[in-house]
């Protein structure tokens, strides 16, 4: 499965492209469903382009974009980055509209609190492993049944410490739940590199500004459509 991450954290300084609202989510939703992404990950934000998991932001950004891609799966992070003087997990409880699936980073002290208000909706879990540590405390807390994914993603940026942690989470989360579908990748400097390892291993993968600006030549992309158009090329080829 190839999966499109929109926006992240991102900002429009980093790159023109990064969509912020609704309507910019809703069109590069097209253009990337169009280029070959099969799900959609995005971060809603407020009226000011930052980071937002009010229930008004969410429901303006799932509306806009399932309108645009109806059927297409749509999960959003509540990574705990997004400022707010309220809790998220308190957050999530009043949101009128509700995505596909949501992240969750087991590396972060909410996880739990997150978890609970996601699972008691009807939300599907993605659980976001980004060391050998978050794989363990997934295993102490969080049964099977209660997340769709492993979403192995991988921050470091030296290629060979990051390959090496990828390589133990997977095996170590094989050992123990070999049945739970995984999506693997990078950010940046091995966001094409992981990308490559999960092709190789034919796991899920994801591509997009949130994880990285280049193509896999150096030249920065133009957008999203871009980014996914060149991953929707590679998946293909290697398919052949």
């Amino acid at each position: 499965m190839l999966q499109a991450c929109l926006n992240g954290n991102r900002t429009k300084h980093e790159h023109a492209a990064v969509p912020y609202t609704p309507s910019e989510l809703a069109a590069d939703a097209g253009l990337v469903v169009r280029a070959g992404a099969q799900e959609l990950h995005l971060h809603p934000r407020a009226e000011d382009g930052s980071e937002s998991l009010r229930a008004v932001d969410v429901a303006g950004a799932l509306q806009a974009v399932r309108a645009q891609v109806p059927g297409v799966l749509v999960g959003i992070s509540t990574h705990e980055g997004i400022a707010s003087p309220t809790p998220l997990a308190t957050l999530l409880a009043t949101w009128t509209e509700l995505p596909d699936y949501v992240s969750i980073n087991l590396g972060e002290v909410a996880a739990p609190d997150l978890w609970h208000a996601a699972t008691s909706r009807g939300i599907a879990v993605e659980a976001g492993l980004s060391s050998v540590a978050d794989a363990q405390r997934l295993l102490q807390f969080a049964p099977p049944a209660t997340y769709c994914r492993l979403l192995v993603e991988i921050a470091e940026q030296h290629l060979e410490e990051a390959m090496r942690t990828a390589h133990t989470i997977l095996r170590t989360m094989q050992a123990f739940q070999p049945q739970v579908p995984r999506l693997l990748h990078g950010m940046n400097a091995t966001m094409w590199p992981l990308f490559q390892v999960a092709m190789e291993q034919r796991l899920s993968t994801r591509i997009g500004l949130e994880d990285g600006l280049q193509l896999p030549s150096g030249a920065v992309a133009t957008g999203n459509e871009q980014l996914l158009q060149q991953a929707a090329a590679q998946l293909s080829a290697q398919r052949r």
